[in-house]
């Protein structure tokens, strides 16, 4: 897509090149009622308008994409406060995990002592 641009962008300044060239007579714009006359080139008579609607054109597009701008900015810090959220929740579950694998060697830990407890106390009571 972007090539394509760059192709019409090209083409079209190939276009203005020639035509200011080819216009380089100056031509006297009378604006009426008022006595002010303008005196330019025709290149620049043509190619001004045309500027001046190319920029407030993109202004327009630019303002009027300002609300669409501020929701994607919105959602961006949504996104980075959920995923902040997400990796905590993550370090809190694996803390969590190894609290319980440690829970659990402790429990096996007391199930082995009180088994060697039991069978100790049982040969005791047997001896007696």
């Amino acid at each position: 897509m972007r090539l394509i641009s760059w192709i019409v962008t090209l083409a079209l300044a190939i276009v203005a090149a020639s035509f200011a060239v080819s216009n380089p007579g100056s031509v006297t714009l009378a604006l009426w009622p008022t006595p002010f006359e303008l005196s330019a080139p025709v290149y620049l008579i043509v190619f001004i308008p045309f500027l001046l609607g190319f920029v407030l054109g993109g202004l327009s597009s630019w303002f009027a994409a300002g609300r669409t701008r501020g929701r994607a900015r919105q959602a961006e810090r949504s996104a980075y406060a959920a995923q902040r959220e997400a990796d905590e929740a993550h370090r809190d579950a694996e803390a969590t995990g190894r609290e319980l694998e440690e829970t659990r060697t402790q429990l096996s830990d007391l199930e082995r002592q009180s088994k060697a407890l039991t069978v100790s106390g049982d040969t005791g009571s047997k001896a007696a």
